[in-house]
């Protein structure tokens, strides 16, 4: 046979730690330039000017200031949720200009978007070498989005099944086409087995995986006393733990 089980194994754990371990290495590597004054504020819907220019690079692809305005948007509640976790701070009106202990969540909210940017561009990058992805602009993505609505809406008109919404809003269109594409990126991934070395692989995404995740929501635990019948007959309590 030509594979082993011992390497079948390792093609395995390719696939799930494959592309960690790429998305590690371009991140550790990607090269950012922001221009000064040029990262937006906070805003409530999140929406940028309809013709925004680049407001940075990372390694060589510009960010649009709508894009990121747009990622902003979406980890506000992120974000919050943290600053309520570690401060017990609640999202007043002043929120998200107040410092706590040094910690200001209109910073912190900026720095949590353009890691996730960072991280969607290393993917367009990889994306894009592997003939996944033809146009990394995103001027390309609002294309791609009024098209797919303008699809959906003729399919409605005609009675034609349709599957997700009738019309996909700008975040939901960006998540689900980056969502997308990330898998098409970890299959092909998945069939060059030679790409990376398996240990290489656990450890990369086990570093991928401690960053993502180092920041939790709010956790709730509750005791919960359940009676246990003793040999007598009579009641003990046992106390567990739930979330």
């Amino acid at each position: 046979m030509k594979r082993s089980y011992g390497l079948k194994r390792s093609y395995g754990l390719k696939r799930s730690y494959g592309l960690a371990a790429v998305l590690s290495g371009g991140l550790a590597l990607v090269t950012l330039i922001f221009f000064a004054g040029r990262l937006p504020a906070l805003s409530g819907s999140g929406a940028a000017a309809p013709h925004a220019a680049a407001m940075g690079y990372i390694d060589g692809i510009p960010v649009d200031q709508r894009e990121f305005s747009l990622v902003l948007d979406q980890v506000k509640a992120q974000v919050a949720s943290y600053f309520k976790t570690t401060y017990d701070a609640d999202a007043a009106p002043s929120f998200w200009d107040t410092s706590y202990q040094g910690e200001v969540p209109i910073e912190k909210a900026k720095q949590t978007a353009l890691a996730q940017i960072k991280r969607v561009k290393v993917v367009q990058r990889l994306a894009s070498q592997n003939g996944l992805l033809d146009d990394l602009s995103y001027a390309a993505f609002l294309e791609k989005w009024a098209k797919e609505n303008r699809r959906r809406a003729e399919a409605v008109k005609r009675n034609e099944v349709i599957y997700g919404p009738r019309q996909y809003d700008e975040r939901g269109y960006y998540t689900y086409l980056h969502t997308n594409l990330e898998l098409k990126l970890k299959q092909l991934l998945y069939e060059r087995e030679d790409l990376l070395p398996e240990q290489a692989a656990r450890d990369a995404y086990e570093r991928w995986k401690d960053a993502s995740y180092a920041e939790v929501g709010e956790i709730k635990t509750y005791k919960v006393d359940i009676p246990i019948r003793d040999a007598s007959g009579g009641d003990r309590r046992s106390g567990q733990a739930g979330g």
